[in-house]
């Protein structure tokens, strides 16, 4: 896959359907649209670096439908986290899992507050739970009779 702007601003799920919806207006304007400098840069730029000419609507159409594919097969490294992150979050969350993964995943970010904090991840049909709910739980589990010692002897 070319490394572009376009596959940079790609860092999450919603970064991915943005792109998608992008691309799917630009397809059902490819037989009205005269210049293809009036399309979004990342794309053009894409275009070129395969040699696509985007002035032949064909050739244009099947650039988009094969770019479509694409960006759908990215993997995606699911995340749920405790609260909604910021856009910058995101992007440092992209680039901590680029660098230490070595690879461009889509980051599909749940938010549940009942985790409490930490995370839980999904991929490929592995599952980790580092979430502070857990740990709680683990802890109360490891020592209940403790827990509950004390709390009859108040």
């Amino acid at each position: 896959m070319d490394k572009t702007a376009l596959f940079e601003v790609i860092q999450s799920k919603t970064d991915l359907q943005e792109v998608l919806n992008q691309i799917d207006e630009l397809i059902a304007s490819l037989y009205q649209q005269k210049d293809p400098k009036s399309m979004p840069e990342a794309f053009v730029q894409l275009a070129q670096s395969r040699k696509v000419d985007l002035n032949n609507p064909e050739q244009a159409e099947s650039f988009f439908l094969g770019l479509k594919k694409e960006l759908t097969q990215i993997p995606q490294l699911g995340l749920t986290l405790a609260f909604a992150p910021s856009k910058e979050y995101i992007t440092a969350l992209s680039n901590w899992v680029h660098t230490n993964v070595g690879k461009n995943l889509i980051l599909d970010i749940t938010v549940d507050e009942s985790i409490l904090g930490g995370t839980t991840i999904s991929f490929n049909g592995h599952y980790k739970d580092l979430s502070l709910n857990k740990a709680l739980d683990e802890e109360y589990q490891n020592n209940r009779e403790l827990f509950t010692g004390r709390l009859k002897a108040n």
